[in-house]
């Protein structure tokens, strides 16, 4: 497999918008049509990939729109809760880490004031001019 059926295929994954069982399954039935093509005509170019099966954006439409629209809108459904749980999950986890950190740095501050640094000594005479 050449660096530009690599790419080609490449694309094609990165354009699908999630990867659900269905689409990992069309991608590997593609990618072995593509590279029976390629194997065919080893010095196929971007312009042949996309002549015979069409720029990987189109691969990605077709599929959707051979895809039934009551599981089309399914998978893009559950692709924009994954979206929102991904996103809520890195917006938690950040918070937590901003919290911890303005924990410990109070805490930091809080045993910075604990440390003795330096040392007052009084000396003090009793009524017999002695000192304490």
């Amino acid at each position: 497999m050449n660096r530009i059926v690599k790419r080609y295929l490449k694309d094609v994954y990165v354009a699908f918008p999630v990867h659900r069982t269905n689409e990992k399954r069309f991608y590997e039935e593609f990618k072995n049509t593509v590279l029976v093509y390629s194997s065919s005509d080893p010095s196929v170019t971007q312009d042949d990939l996309s002549a015979r099966f069409g720029n990987p954006k189109q691969v990605v439409m077709d599929y959707f729109n051979a895809m039934d629209s009551g599981m089309y809108v399914n998978t893009m459904r559950h692709a924009r809760y994954l979206k929102i749980a991904a996103c809520s999950l890195v917006i938690f986890l950040t918070a937590s880490l901003c919290l911890y950190s303005l924990n410990l740095w109070s805490e930091h501050k809080e045993w910075e004031n604990t440390i003795v640094t330096h040392e007052q000594t009084v000396i003090t005479y009793n009524e017999w001019g002695n000192f304490e």
